[in-house]
C-alpha cells in the first residue's frame, strides 16, 4: 500500500510538537490499511532517560482559548489536516467508487522501457500531460516537466506507464486540500501496485528537488524507500507537511501549466472512511488520459496556489499586538488574589498610563499576569493571523527555528545530563536548569510564530484587529470572550 507520511508540524503557538526524538506524539504516520483509503497510525517516540522538550499547547497562555488553563503537562500532536468542506452528515451520499479499467500490458516493449531506444539523456526531451475530469465533467489539462537528470529511474518508470496508457481511466483516491492529491493506483483504494514491480528510491534533500506546490513525487509502502511502483502524488499547497517530505519521497517533476485543474481536483469535497483522515473524495476524480509529448513542457504560467480571496471586511490580514493581562481570583490564573473590582480598576489605570506615554514593556513586566520571561524584549507580544489567513513565509521561518531550537535543546540537555552523571549538578540543580531551558526555548518559539485569531480568546482578536497601529484598547472581562481577566492591548504593527 503506497502512502505519503504526513508530518503534522502545526505552527500555531499552541500546537508545536518538535521532531520525534523530543516529542511525545510528534507526527502521524498515514499508512492505508489493506484495501482501505487510509488509516492513521500514531507514531510515538520511545521513552528514554533524556528529558523531552515540550512546546506550549493550545490554551497554555492566558491569551489563548479558555478550553485549558496555564500549566498543562501533555504535549499533543495535532490531528492530520482535513478537507475544507464540513464533515458529511448521515444524509451525505457515500463516495462514488467506480471500478478502474483493467490494464493490459502491451505486447511490444515500450520505447521508454529500453535505454537502448531512449537513453537517460534523451528522456529530457519529453513531457507529460494529464487530462482530468470530476464526475465526468472535464476540468482541464495539467502539464508536467520531468526532472530526468535528477531522477532518471523514477522518470523512466513514469514515462513508460504514461506511454503505455496505464494511467488512463485511473482515479485520484486520496485528496488533502492542505497537502497533496494521490493517484495512480489500479485498484483505486491505495493498496494496489503496477505490472512491473517496484523501483529504486531516488530521494534527495537537494533544493532543486524540494517538495512544494505543483511538485510530482512517488508514493511508497510504509518505510520501504524502494517500494514505489505506480502511485504518485501531486503537492497542492506550501506547508510544513509538504516541506517535510524532502529526502523521504522521490520527487521527479513539476507542474508547468494547469493550476486551475489542480485546484479543482484539490478542492473536491472529501470524507473519512475507516480512518480519521478525511481524504476520500465524494466525487470521482479521473485521469482521463495521460500522454507523453515530445518537446519541452510549456511554461509561462505562475505555478502557485492562488490567493484565498478572503473578505475580511477591511481588517488587516496579520497584526502584531502587545498586551498586559490583569486577572483576578476565579480566573484560574495561579497566584492571583485580587478581586474583580481591583482588577478592573488596575486595568483602567494601566490603560491610561500607556495612553499617557509610559513604557508598556515596563508596565507588562510589573503588572501582567501572563508569564513574562526575563529575556523577553517585548513581553506579552503576539502575532495574529486573521480568520482563514495563512502565513506561508512565516511557517517556513518558524519551522527552521523549531529545528534549531530542537538541536539546541538536545545539546544543552545532554550537557546537563553529563554534569548530573558526574555529580557536578545535584538532581535539584539539574531539574532547575532543565526547567529554565524549557521555558527559554518555549518563549523564543512563541515570539516567532503567528497565532490564528480563532485560536485566541475572542476579545483578544476583536480588540486587536479593531485598533490602528499604535492605538491602545481594553478587552473587558467576559466569561466567554475574555475569561482570563482584562487585557490591555496595543497594536504594534
Amino acid at each position: 500500500m503506497a502512502t505519503i507520511r504526513l508530518t503534522t508540524y502545526s505552527l500555531a503557538l499552541s500546537a508545536l510538537p518538535l521532531l520525534a526524538a523530543c516529542s511525545e506524539r510528534s507526527s502521524e504516520s498515514l499508512v492505508p490499511a489493506e484495501g482501505s483509503a487510509g488509516t492513521a497510525q500514531e507514531s510515538t517516540a520511545p521513552a528514554g532517560a533524556t528529558p523531552k522538550l515540550k512546546m506550549p499547547k493550545r490554551g497554555e497562555t492566558p491569551a489563548m482559548t479558555a478550553a485549558k488553563v496555564p500549566g498543562g503537562e501533555q504535549s499533543t500532536a495535532p490531528a492530520a489536516p482535513t478537507a475544507a468542506t464540513p464533515a458529511p452528515t448521515a444524509a451525505t451520499p457515500a463516495p462514488i467508487v467506480t471500478a478502474p479499467p483493467k490494464f493490459v500490458p502491451p505486447t511490444e516493449l515500450s520505447r521508454f522501457a529500453d535505454p537502448n531506444q531512449i537513453s537517460d539523456e534523451d528522456l529530457g526531451k519529453y513531457h507529460v500531460t494529464f487530462r482530468c475530469s470530476v464526475d465526468g465533467e472535464d476540468v482541464g489539462t495539467m502539464t508536467f516537466a520531468m526532472w530526468t537528470g535528477l531522477a532518471p529511474i523514477t522518470t523512466r518508470n513514469f514515462l513508460r506507464l504514461c506511454d503505455e496508457g496505464f494511467y488512463d481511466g485511473l482515479t485520484y483516491h486520496r485528496i488533502l486540500r492542505e497537502f497533496m492529491v494521490q493517484g495512480g493506483d489500479p485498484t483505486g483504494t491505495g493498496g494496489g501496485n503496477g505490472p512491473y514491480g517496484t523501483i529504486q528510491g531516488e530521494m534527495s534533500n537537494d533544493a532543486e528537488r524540494a517538495h512544494g506546490y505543483g511538485v510530482l513525487s512517488m508514493a511508497r509502502m510504509g518505510n520501504d524507500l524502494n517500494s514505489a511502483s505506480t502511485q504518485f502524488f501531486l503537492c497542492c499547497d506550501e506547508s510544513p507537511s509538504v516541506w517535510g517530505l524532502d529526502g523521504k519521497y522521490a520527487s521527479f517533476g513539476r507542474l508547468t501549466s494547469g493550476v486551475a485543474t489542480l485546484e479543482k481536483i484539490a478542492s473536491v469535497p472529501t470524507r473519512a472512511v475507516r480512518s480519521r483522515e478525511a481524504s476520500t473524495p465524494l466525487k470521482t476524480v479521473t485521469i482521463d488520459s495521460a500522454k507523453v509529448v515530445e518537446g519541452p513542457a510549456p511554461t509561462g504560467e505562475a505555478i502557485a496556489r492562488p490567493e484565498d480571496g478572503l473578505d475580511l471586511g477591511g481588517e488587516a490580514r496579520k497584526i502584531v499586538v502587545q498586551h498586559v493581562l490583569i486577572s483576578f481570583d476565579g480566573c484560574n490564573i495561579p497566584g492571583v488574589t485580587r478581586t474583580k473590582e481591583e482588577a478592573e480598576a488596575l486595568a483602567k489605570e494601566v490603560l491610561a498610563r500607556i495612553e499617557a506615554g509610559e513604557d508598556m514593556d515596563k508596565l507588562a513586566r510589573e503588572y501582567s499576569d501572563d508569564p513574562v520571561a526575563a529575556a523577553d524584549q517585548t513581553p506579552g507580544c503576539y502575532t495574529l493571523l486573521n480568520t482563514g489567513v495563512r502565513d506561508r513565509a512565516g511557517d517556513r521561518r518558524a519551522l527552521k527555528l523549531q529545528q534549531e531550537l530542537q538541536a539546541e535543546f538536545a545539546e544543552k540537555s545532554a550537557a546537563f545530563q553529563g554534569q548530573l552523571t558526574e555529580k557536578a549538578l545535584t538532581q535539584e540543580e539539574f531539574n532547575a536548569n532543565m526547567q529554565a531551558l524549557q521555558q527559554d526555548l518555549q518563549m523564543r518559539m512563541m515570539d516567532a510564530v503567528a497565532n490564528p485569531r480563532d485560536k485566541m480568546v475572542p476579545a483578544f482578536g476583536d480588540i486587536g484587529f479593531s485598533l490602528q497601529p499604535g492605538a491602545v484598547g481594553l478587552a473587558t472581562h467576559d466569561a466567554t470572550t475574555s475569561p482570563f481577566g482584562y487585557h490591555v492591548i496595543r497594536r504594534l504593527e
